[in-house]
């Protein structure tokens, strides 16, 4: 059996990875709660940090796994200098053609195969989701900007903030409506949306959009999507995702609430969760398009409604202040975390 087989590097990788996403997680949730952050921008700004951080460590050579004989479990924090090398568990110039090749032990097998399929069956995934999100969107009729009441809407919103001006399309889709685009954004409605809502309601649901389309929120949030795809194999970041798509909202909700009436917003909001009970939850447009914040259950919509009829107060900051989370920021940036062995020390085929 060799002594460093490839497996061993990839699934001490997998857990230095997961390991090092959960603490920076827990780090910043402690941050945002010992400094009261309340600011959906600031919240979103700062879970995007462990995500940096999980993908760094996921794509660099593998740190930590290092000392502490009888697998003791520990952890090391320092500051990452200009000519910082992180320190290798195995030294990578020692390999040869052997050691990647996969031994004859059920273990090393068995976990080799598992690991492949497992990446392999989640590709194929979601490829095929993504293939049904493009074929949703290439079926989608545009909707005639001369004699349609929505782009009067949508002119109006527009005279109140600067954004480049979407495509609207028309899609057999869920009722709640997402905006996408990498060049362009494009606003995807439903024809139950359109049949069931007011037209002031209709305007405030826009309003909604629009703030999305003002944040850039379609262009950044496929940077979050590729993140999450490469790193599915850790819950931490799966929870970090449905957190940023929350903060996401609840910014959007705030800066759509300026351009329209609050009440009518969080009327057209409820309207949408109706529709949207009703209707079958199609998978591909929730996970590229993420709709979460409307669904049969465990819902915050009430949480999101409550907040459109009483907002509260958020400080403006000044520039000590941003200079502070500035500087807080790039220090969770720059700080590295090692493991140790993770009490792997049991298991022989990670030995």
């Amino acid at each position: 059996m060799p002594n460093n087989p490839l497996l061993s590097l990839i699934v001490r990788q997998l857990i230095i990875t997961i390991g090092n996403v959960s603490l920076f997680y827990l780090l910043v949730l402690s941050i945002l709660w010992l400094f009261k952050i309340k600011n959906p921008s600031l919240r979103y700004l700062f879970l995007v940090v462990p995500l940096i951080k999980g993908l760094s460590t996921l794509t660099r050579v593998p740190v930590g796994v290092v000392g502490r004989p009888h697998g003791a479990l520990f952890v090391t924090f320092q500051l990452a200098g200009p000519t910082f090398i992180p320190k290798a568990p195995l030294n990578i110039d020692t390999f040869n053609w052997t050691i990647f090749a996969i031994p004859k032990n059920t273990w090393y097998l068995g976990a080799s195969l598992f690991l492949l399929l497992s990446a392999v069956s989640f590709l194929i995934w979601r490829a095929y989701q993504l293939w049904h999100f493009n074929r949703l969107l290439a079926d989608a009729v545009e909707i005639d900007p001369q004699d349609s009441v929505i782009y009067k809407s949508l002119n109006k919103l527009m005279g109140k903030i600067m954004i480049a001006k979407p495509k609207l399309l028309l899609a057999n889709t869920s009722a709640a409506p997402f905006t996408v685009g990498i060049w362009r954004p494009i606003i995807v409605l439903s024809p139950s949306l359109i049949n069931n809502l007011e037209p002031e309601e209709m305007e405030a649901v826009l309003a909604h959009e629009v703030a999305h389309i003002a944040r850039r929120d379609y262009l950044y949030h496929w940077l979050i999507v590729v993140v999450r795809d490469l790193m599915y194999f850790n819950p931490a970041v799966h929870l970090i995702y449905k957190r940023l798509s929350w903060e996401k909202e609840r910014a959007c909700d705030r800066l759509g609430s300026k351009l329209t009436q609050p009440r009518i917003l969080a009327q057209g909001l409820i309207k949408l969760a109706e529709l949207r009970w009703a209707e079958p939850d199609l998978a591909y447009t929730r996970s590229f398009a993420p709709q979460n914040l409307i669904k049969r259950r465990n819902s915050r919509l009430s949480a999101r409604v409550r907040t459109l009829l009483a907002p509260p107060t958020y400080k403006s900051l000044n520039w000590l202040a941003k200079l502070l989370i500035a500087i807080v920021i790039l220090f969770l940036l720059s700080l590295e975390i090692h493991f140790g062995t993770f009490l792997l020390k049991p298991f022989l085929f990670l030995s």
